[in-house]
């Protein structure tokens, strides 16, 4: 899959640039297996959040841009003056009446002409409306870069990037367990047995003291769990014995889904490095930059520590940052990163619906 890799980031936040990732829309993917389209639409609104999230700063300085320009203009039909003398304090009632007026006339007109450009078809309409953001984005470019050179401001905008990359992952993490549940419950054979070739597993040992300590809480709980060859019967009891089109939710409490490495386990442990679209999906780097920069952001507040240190070294391609110091992640890099991840993901399940249609 040809997708460009993110840039290095540089020292400016590029806000600007990093909304873009609120106006863009790769599509869902052609699934022949109506089974996983659940998985794909809970992810693909996952990230509608965090585009309508991108979206609010820009949309609330339309809002106050427009509310100001009402105001101006019923001050000066009312007092002939932009000025605040005493006629505009003596004439306020008058003028608030003429500007609630206005804002409603110049609101409902921007909705008509939005609502002009739909279809009813919901393709269409959520292009015009990412269309519509996209040139209030554009209006709003002038005001957050004016607005970048205030500390509170600015710390607002780069913890919007944080959570922006945080919460990708969250919908990553939940869409790649769903995905491995609704592949072994329409395609158990095979894949239920969980021992697909493990000549590749040294490539997802844990690389960092998080992974090492989630793997040891797994060891903990593995007589809770059982081995890897075993069927709890709580878990058939609680599907009624009826494991047809079950074994994915039956066999999905073995993995907990809660860092790449048990991410990737499941997967490999399923499909096998063998299965070579799936393996090269699941195990592309976009990943691996989005986990590390989670990791730092969620366990260190954003602070370069041992870890993020060992993942610069390994991955490469991330924000570089000396230990101790914050890791300052530019809107580029992040706009890049998140529509890649994005793709990545949709590849991911396009990748696992081939490999049912041709088993």
């Amino acid at each position: 899959m040809d997708i460009a890799a993110p840039t290095q980031p540089n020292d400016e936040l590029n806000w600007t640039t990093f909304v873009r990732f609120a106006s863009v829309d790769l599509g869902a993917p052609e699934l022949k297996n109506q089974g996983l389209t659940a998985g794909w639409h809970n992810y693909d609104a996952n990230i509608e959040r965090i585009r309508l999230m991108l979206a609010v700063p820009a949309i609330t300085g339309e809002i106050r841009s427009l509310l100001t320009n009402c105001f101006d203009v019923a001050k000066f039909r009312i007092t002939n003056s932009l000025d605040f003398t005493d006629d505009w304090k003596a004439n306020e009632k008058e003028i608030d009446a003429l500007w609630r007026v206005l804002a409603n006339e110049r609101i409902a007109d921007f909705n008509n002409q939005l609502n002009a450009l739909k279809t009813g078809d919901e393709k269409n309409d959520k292009r015009v409306d990412l269309e519509a953001i996209n040139v209030i984005i554009s209006r709003e470019a002038l005001i957050t870069s004016f607005a970048q050179t205030d500390k509170k401001f600015r710390a607002g905008m780069e913890h919007f990037i944080e959570t922006s990359i945080t919460s990708t992952w969250t919908a990553f993490e939940a869409m790649a367990a769903d995905l491995w549940e609704a592949a072994l419950n329409i395609h158990p054979q095979g894949l239920a047995s969980l021992n697909a070739p493990l000549r590749h597993h040294h490539k997802i040992k844990p690389r960092k003291e998080r992974d090492r300590e989630y793997d040891s809480d797994q060891n903990d709980n593995m007589q809770k769990r059982g081995d890897d060859k075993t069927i709890l019967l709580r878990k058939l009891h609680d599907h009624d014995y009826d494991i047809q089109h079950k074994m994915g939710s039956i066999l999905k409490y073995k993995y907990s889904f809660n860092t790449l490495w048990n991410i990737r386990k499941a997967y490999l442990d399923a499909f096998g490095a063998d299965s070579t679209d799936v393996y090269n999906a699941i195990m592309d780097t976009t990943f691996d930059k989005l986990s590390a920069l989670r990791n730092v952001i969620v366990h260190n507040a954003c602070i370069c520590d041992t870890d993020y240190m060992q993942d610069q070294n390994n991955i490469g391609d991330l924000p570089k940052a000396e230990k101790g110091c914050k890791v300052n992640i530019n809107g580029s890099y992040a706009n890049d990163l998140l529509i890649v991840n994005q793709a990545y993901c949709k590849h991911l399940i396009q990748c696992v619906d081939n490999w049912i249609n041709d088993h």
